[in-house]
């Protein structure tokens, strides 16, 4: 677990139930995840990444480099999860997962998968969205269970109707 908020990952790991206590790293995540930094190298089977909200978020943590930073710690066969909230016109997170896509997916939209209320993906309302990246395309009944999970109503995308949400 790494986070700059030592106190952020003590109330993380007193609530959030988990067999084995994992290892935690108190550091800016872009510097730690970087060429020479103290996790350049190490690979995991499950990242989540939970950003700021929208604009809000530092650079250092959205860029192309932080989004290719972070996808190489991902076992060719794991998955990458990330959290990240935005403002009505989605401005800030369509080219974030865009990024994403290109660093995390291979730039094949059937390995990325995005969910959140219906009218937040509609740029109506401020809201999370949520980004999974598989090392393959997303199976059916993965974005189906999701899609059950809720919120209602609320959507999942993938593949085509992503390509289409991103405008590529």
């Amino acid at each position: 677990m790494l986070d700059f908020e030592p106190e952020l990952m003590d109330f993380v790991l007193e609530h959030l139930p988990m067999r084995t206590r994992p290892r935690t790293v108190v550091a800016d995540a872009a510097a730690a995840l970087a060429d020479g930094g103290e996790l350049e190298g190490e690979r995991h089977d499950a990242v989540v990444v939970d950003l700021f909200n929208g604009a809000h978020a530092p650079d250092q943590l959205t860029s192309a480099t932080f989004c290719a930073h972070v996808a190489r710690t991902v076992d060719d066969d794991g998955v990458l999860v990330m959290n990240l909230g935005d403002d009505p016109g989605l401005h800030f997170a369509r080219p974030l997962i865009r990024r994403i896509l290109h660093a995390a997916a291979g730039a094949d939209p059937s390995r990325l998968l995005v969910t959140a209320p219906a009218d937040v993906l509609a740029g109506a309302t401020a809201g999370n969205l949520v980004v999974a990246a598989l090392g393959e395309p997303v199976p059916t009944r993965a974005a189906e269970a999701v899609w059950a999970a809720g919120p209602h109503p609320g959507d999942v995308l993938t593949g085509d109707e992503l390509r289409q949400w991103l405008g590529l």
